[in-house]
């Protein structure tokens, strides 16, 4: 029986030991694991932070091809006949700009009403058929 028992007593430390070794592997490889994951998780946000402003810059840039509006100036002004009223604008890009008339006070203005950009600050207004009235005016700027 002591020859069992040492055998028994042999086992248990080699038991005891093979324990710790394993143990310590596991502990390694969750260390490894916990690295590679939160380098991984790393590199998936600096990927997605990436595409979000590929994105932005794809839709901003699409816009801008679209056309989009990016400013509008409106008002009225009283255009005394056949006399050309300039009227000051905020700057815009008479390129990418055009003008409606709205309306007017004098149902004779129609057709008849000149306007045009003269410059990036200006609008001018004529009714070259000298009938006057308040003529409603909208400037759109596109991107």
């Amino acid at each position: 029986m002591p020859f069992q028992l040492s055998i028994q007593a042999a086992l248990d430390a080699q038991k005891t030991a093979l324990d710790t070794t394993i143990n310590a592997a596991r502990d390694n490889v969750k260390a490894d694991n916990v690295t590679q994951v939160n380098n991984q998780t790393t590199a998936i946000n600096n990927n997605v932070n990436t595409k979000t402003g590929d994105v932005t810059t794809s839709v901003t840039g699409a816009v801008n091809a679209k056309g989009a509006v990016k400013s509008v100036q409106r008002g009225s002004v009283n255009v005394p006949g056949p006399t050309a009223v300039n009227v000051a604008l905020a700057t815009i890009d008479p390129a990418k700009s055009f003008i409606t008339l709205v309306g007017s006070s004098n149902n004779t203005y129609g057709l008849s009403t000149n306007a045009k950009i003269t410059s990036a600050t200006n609008l001018q207004l004529l009714t070259p058929n000298g009938n006057g009235g308040v003529m409603c005016w909208e400037v759109v700027e596109l991107f």
